[in-house]
């Protein structure tokens, strides 16, 4: 609303088409009656072409029961709830209501009741809620512009607003999109959890495998010339490209998953809670890949720290800690984001954006029924999905010492690459 505080404290009147009076002039203004500019949020907005569907579901996401319907920047009409249901119960059958959803929404738009100025004060802006029984009120200028709306709960500064989750957090899984608030969750559930955990596990694997299979030969090949070279390079050089190469085919065989499309819509699916976006495929596709919650940030920090230590320990021994803690805290949200863009997410599909619709719509129902239910710790940890994505691993790694213990021919092949692993 940084555009609200430019406009002159006494506009002319609008000479839209509503024909309710100006309300009447009330007691000097004070510090606890601001004027509306301060309170007044920018709510999403529809052109009169918009389809009638799309706007519905900026009704359910947003926190007013009207959208605005601009002409440019001009406000040109209001839809509220009221208006799509009528529409709604007047078609005849399920065919007619679907025709109803891919009207324009210039069909149904009205006139606004009332409308708010900057200048107006909170006290004024309450007669007109009182006045018109309006659950919104659109903000314009003295030209009719639009500028953002304002309800009676923004005149309340602390009220309390139980229907969009604080914080969602979400995990994506290879049968879908896993969504949670620690109290509730939606989407894909424990068995796709447990089944995301013995995924990462086989990748693990493989990429621990192959990289202990590759340093064998880098060692045949390439031993006689580290050997020549200074025991602390020597070493580094031989602890560095393995675990690169490791970190390397990690990443390579999650972008190559359906698993980083998953990840992509959970992402975006959030993005568009956060901003109370319509839950809709064209919505939520346009939105970013990248998260600054990730739990990819982490693990980019993680990367940067451990191979910091790797190759400055030689030279600098106990302060290659301190580096590279310092590096890794400076760095880890610009890799992660990196990572997160490149490698553990990639365009999701159709298909992958509706799983991550459906949990964020199971999410908020869930919320809606109970949004202030207090959450035991252990069910929120739970909820949060590690437990059983570290059960999933756990799992894995199970199966495998067995089949280890009963095939010698499995033991004899594989404990040469694994043998560190089978130690964990």
């Amino acid at each position: 609303m940084d555009r609200l505080a430019r406009i002159p404290l006494l506009p002319r009147a609008w000479r839209g088409q509503s024909s309710l009076p100006a309300p009447p002039p009330l007691p000097s203004p004070s510090e606890m009656n601001p004027r509306i500019a301060t309170v007044a949020r920018r709510a999403r907005a529809v052109s009169p072409d918009t389809r009638v569907g799309f706007v519905s579901e900026i009704l359910r996401m947003g926190p007013y029961r009207a959208v605005p319907v601009l002409q440019g920047e001009r406000l040109t009409g209001m839809v509220t709830e009221n208006d799509l249901l009528q529409a709604l119960l007047k078609a005849a059958d399920a065919t007619a209501r679907a025709r109803v959803r891919e009207m324009p929404v210039s069909a149904l738009m009205t006139p606004p009741m009332a409308f708010a100025t900057p200048a107006m004060r909170v006290s004024e802006a309450a007669v007109l809620f009182s006045a018109t029984g309006a659950e919104a009120l659109p903000v314009i200028d003295e030209f009719g512009a639009y500028l953002g709306m304002v309800g009676p709960s923004d005149l309340v500064r602390d009220l309390v607003r139980p229907f969009r989750p604080p914080v969602v957090g979400g995990m994506a899984t290879p049968l879908g999109v896993y969504l949670t608030t620690g109290a509730v969750s939606g989407g894909a559930g424990t068995l796709a959890l447990l089944l995301m955990g013995l995924v990462m596990f086989v990748v693990h694997l493989l990429c621990f495998g192959l990289g202990n299979a590759a340093q064998t030969g880098w060692t045949a090949a390439f031993g006689d010339p580290l050997a020549a070279l200074p025991t602390s390079l020597s070493i580094a050089v031989g602890d560095v490209l393995p675990y690169i190469l490791q970190i390397g085919l990690l990443l390579i065989l999650l972008r190559l998953s359906p698993i980083a499309g998953y990840h992509a819509a959970e992402h975006q699916v959030v993005h568009a809670l956060e901003r109370a976006e319509p839950l809709m495929v064209e919505t939520v596709r346009v939105m970013p890949r990248v998260h600054p919650r990730c739990g990819t940030n982490l693990v980019a920090g993680m990367m940067i720290l451990l191979l910091g230590v790797t190759v400055l320990s030689p030279y600098i021994g106990e302060w290659s800690y301190l580096l590279s803690a310092l590096m890794a805290f400076v760095y880890w949200r610009s890799l992660g984001g990196w990572l997160q863009q490149h490698f553990t997410t990639r365009p999701a599909t159709d298909r992958q954006i509706e799983s991550g619709i459906r949990a964020a719509r199971e999410l908020l129902d869930q919320h809606g029924r109970a949004p202030y239910a207090p959450t035991r710790p252990p069910m929120r940890l739970w909820r949060m999905g590690f437990l059983q994505i570290f059960s999933g691993f756990c799992i894995g790694w199970s199966l495998l010492h067995l089949a280890i213990y009963l095939s010698p021919w499995l033991h004899r092949t594989l404990m040469p690459y694994l043998g560190d692993l089978m130690l964990f």
